[in-house]
């Protein structure tokens, strides 16, 4: 009896010990997928891999790149844009852009009151300008800064495919003449050489002279009937086009000129200390005449020593003009073509 009270007891420390320690080993993995899940913000650019672009069609930046993310106590300080050999700049801190024109324009989107989006992404469009053979690269730099001026730059490359701008009207067809059926050779019928033919001999040979002028008659009777139906052929009318306009659109650069400050920083002077022979200081000259007054009443020289106060602040020095225009788009006609044929002109 005393064997199976050990026993139980001995199995009941076993199951107690097993799961106590699968418990520990389930709250070690539980806390160990969680620090795994738990991940640092960072300063990094999240875009497409690839984007179709349509030519001389705007699209937004944000179509490109979704969103800019920013670890905490940083801000984006410059955002450049390199494709084709050229790079446009957005410098943020300075309010300044240096946007580019060639086979990628940069602009500014017409409308919007502020430079960056919810996302931190930039109200500026793409416009793809030429078409390629193959994808080109659009490399987007974005350099990052803190309060303590240290820099972290992130770079992705979008695969750009620009297809070119389809037509709203069909290709014209070629213009080709059109066949004109040739009028029939002026040929006698057969009825009317048989009857101005030979009827016109067996006359002249049974009746002699007298008949002859009706053969001459019948012959010149055939001859009229023959230049009739020769001229009731008719050609087919000639076509006449129905021009119509083709459209287009092109992007104008529309300027707004505006007046910029110019500021430097200089030492400025904000105030004049006196320093007492006793060592004392007042700040801006304050207070100093009662302090030398009770110098000469104690028997005291007194003398002082003016101390200049300079600060460094940003002055105003002159301005310049910038043009912060922007383009718009323009429907413009660039060839007529005729609806019914395609002829162009």
């Amino acid at each position: 009896m005393k064997r199976k009270v050990i026993t139980i007891i001995l199995a009941s420390m076993f199951i107690t010990g097993t799961i106590t320690g699968c418990q520990q080993e389930k709250q070690t993995v539980e806390k160990t997928t969680t620090s795994e899940k738990t991940e640092e913000p960072k300063n990094e650019v999240i875009a497409e891999k690839s984007v179709k672009a349509t030519q001389n069609k705007s699209i937004p930046l944000s179509d490109v790149v979704s969103a800019i993310r920013i670890e905490k106590e940083y801000r984006v300080k410059e955002i450049s844009l390199t494709y084709n050999k050229e790079t446009s700049t957005i410098k943020t801190d300075e309010k300044f852009m240096d946007l580019k024109k060639g086979a990628l324009t940069v602009t500014i989107i017409e409308g919007k009151d502020k430079l960056m989006d919810k996302n931190n992404v930039p109200n500026v469009s793409l416009t793809f300008t030429e078409t390629m053979k193959e994808s080109q690269d659009l490399k987007i730099d974005v350099t990052f800064i803190n309060e303590q001026k240290n820099e972290v730059k992130d770079t992705v490359v979008v695969k750009i495919d620009v297809v070119a701008e389809n037509e709203k009207s069909e290709k014209p067809k070629e213009n080709k003449p059109s066949e004109e059926k040739k009028p029939e050779e002026n040929k006698p019928s057969k009825e009317t050489n048989t009857s101005g033919g030979e009827n016109a001999v067996d006359n002249s040979n049974s009746s002699g002279g007298g008949n002859t002028s009706a053969v001459d008659g019948n012959s010149s009777s055939g001859g009229n009937n023959s230049g009739s139906s020769g001229g009731n052929t008719q050609s087919e009318p000639s076509h006449t086009h129905n021009w119509v306009a083709h459209t287009a659109t092109r992007q104008v650069w529309v300027p707004n000129i505006v007046v910029v400050d110019d500021y430097e920083t200089q030492n400025v002077l904000v105030r004049t200390d006196i320093i007492c022979n006793c060592g004392a200081v007042f700040t801006g000259g304050a207070g100093y005449d009662t302090h030398a007054m009770n110098h000469v009443l104690a028997g005291e020289p007194s003398n002082s020593t003016p101390q200049a106060i300079y600060e460094q602040q940003s002055v105003k020095v002159g301005s310049h003009e910038e043009d912060h225009g922007y383009y718009k788009d323009e429907t413009y006609t660039d060839y007529t073509y005729c609806s019914d044929c395609g002829a162009r002109q």
